[in-house]
């Protein structure tokens, strides 16, 4: 038999079991792996349509200029300005797959704000936001010796995960705002965490309440966010490099092609960022970010693979192929 005290940290362990038995994603398994199919059956015939138009572009464009160089500016320009905007459309598409997945896994009333950083000229130093659906920051350049985040990844060659940005700036001393919108010595001397930012408290107002975002105005001050705009100020953040490192530090990729993806020699090759986050705490999969097990990245992961093939199809046509080479030489360029 229990003691009055006994039975009430019974209670209150039983409770706490419980919370943690509640993920950031409310999908079964099989839901899970469903959503993602339909998602990559679709990216499949969207895919391949590019590569059959694409190809057919460039036929058209070599075919032109083999029979009179100085003559074949048209296709040059339909080849350039097709591959131009169907980037920009499959990654579009892309993005938007990745809101679907976590509409459909996460109980969070609101939507994350997703973005694609793509290398810019492949580059490990700079990075263009080519795509970020709910925000008209498209084409913004970021450097990564001055973004810590990114710069962490680069070094390290995984994802970065806090769940609860303000309480990782407090209790990390590494931590810095370096890229991100923050006045650090503020959040570390000025800002109090919410009780409602708390896990516990996150995990049951999300998962059980299903409450929708509450804006926390020091936050959006403290961090220069905006009032109006709730994807301002963030505290989830989540980021999945796009990287071919696995495969050029296994030998398996052709030599060709790790000249043009101008891979060095360790092998880490990041040709941009999945970079997702949202204003409250606690809305991605909790689990070790290092590991295999958390969900919302391994998810990730397979956008990032959907990505990479879109960027080595644009440079396999433009500077892979021999004849955009000469064209460019014969024109100055």
């Amino acid at each position: 038999m229990t003691t009055g005290s006994d039975g009430g940290w019974f209670i209150i362990r039983l409770l706490l079991n419980a919370l943690n038995s509640f993920s950031a994603i409310n999908t079964r398994p099989h839901q899970l792996t469903d959503i993602i199919r339909h998602k990559v059956c679709r990216f499949q015939y969207e895919y391949a349509n590019f590569q059959v138009l694409t190809s057919q572009l460039h036929r058209s464009f070599k075919v032109a200029f083999e029979k009179d160089p100085s003559s074949c500016h048209n296709e040059y320009n339909n080849l350039l300005t097709h591959i131009d905007q169907e980037y920009l459309r499959l990654c579009s598409e892309i993005t938007e797959y990745i809101e679907d997945y976590f509409t459909q896994t996460h109980s969070f009333k609101n939507h994350p704000r997703i973005g694609i950083l793509q290398g810019d000229d492949r580059t490990p130093q700079n990075v263009t936001c080519i795509y970020m659906l709910h925000s008209t920051n498209h084409f913004e350049y970021k450097n990564i010796d001055n973004h810590f985040i990114l710069k962490k990844i680069e070094n390290s060659g995984r994802p970065f995960l806090t769940n609860n940005l303000p309480k990782t700036i407090l209790k990390d001393s590494d931590f810095n705002t370096h890229g991100l919108n923050f006045d650090l010595n503020k959040i570390r001397n000025e800002y109090k965490l919410r009780i409602r930012d708390k896990k516990y408290f996150s995990i049951f107002f999300h998962n059980i309440k299903k409450g929708v975002y509450k804006t926390d105005k020091k936050w959006i001050d403290i961090s220069k966010g905006m009032p109006d705009d709730y994807l301002s100020a963030s505290k989830s953040i989540l980021v999945v490099p796009i990287t071919f490192k696995q495969h050029a530090s296994s030998g398996k990729l052709n030599p060709d092609l790790i000249k043009l993806l101008n891979i060095p020699k360790n092998g880490r090759a990041i040709l941009g960022f999945i970079y997702i986050d949202y204003p409250d705490t606690y809305y991605f999969d909790d689990t070790d970010p290092t590991g295999f097990n958390n969900l919302d990245i391994n998810a990730l992961y397979i956008f990032a693979d959907l990505f990479s093939l879109i960027i080595l199809a644009k440079l396999m046509y433009i500077e892979g192929s021999k004849t955009v080479s000469k064209y460019k030489i014969s024109i100055g360029e």
